[in-house]
């Protein structure tokens, strides 16, 4: 038996900053970070790694091994939506890292072992709080609203997808067109 349409408007509703939490979290890792971390690798690259190929392949393996922990560790460990609210504080922080060697700020502190070690830490760490906070937003949200859930998870994915998009787009055009006249 389903639930009303105002019920699953209500519950769309109280669940808004879980939804606003999990679209900015897959807004940033997906819509930028895939066309803006090679970037950032090659500014944080050591200079033995020429273009910072070795140093995107660590990040990008290390990223992708990251991220079953943060999926199999989410529906385990409940956590209050409180503790989703500080996870999303560190997300930003580790974002800033990452943005930060992306526009190589503050200029002349990126690049070296140490630089591309950080990188790839902050990467890691950000793929594994992004697995665990979109399983654990999706597994909440399904026991706790069981009748509406489906309308939840719907909604919910059209708001990622649609930040996701935008800032997909924001990061080509970055890439296309505002970068290379910064390398001039």
């Amino acid at each position: 038996v389903g639930a009303s349409s105002s019920e699953q408007w209500a519950h769309v509703k109280a669940s808004w900053p879980l939804i606003a939490i999990l679209c900015m979290v897959n807004m940033h890792m997906w819509g930028s970070f895939v066309s803006l971390i090679p970037i950032g690798c090659a500014n944080a690259a050591p200079e033995s790694d020429a273009g910072g190929s070795n140093t995107l392949a660590f990040a990008q393996n290390f990223g992708l091994m990251a991220l079953v922990p943060g999926i199999v560790l989410a529906p385990l460990i409940k956590c209050s939506d409180t503790v989703f609210y500080w996870l999303s504080f560190l997300q930003v922080g580790l974002y800033a890292v990452v943005y930060s060697a992306i526009l190589d700020f503050p200029r002349g502190t990126w690049g070296g072992a140490q630089s591309a070690i950080t990188l790839v830490g902050c990467f890691c760490l950000a793929r594994f709080n992004e697995a665990f906070i979109a399983t654990s937003v999706y597994t909440i949200l399904g026991e706790r609203y069981p009748k509406t859930s489906y309308h939840i998870a719907s909604f919910m994915g059209i708001c990622d997808r649609l930040a996701t998009t935008v800032m997909t787009w924001a990061s080509f055009l970055w890439v296309m067109y505002i970068w290379p006249s910064q390398q001039r």
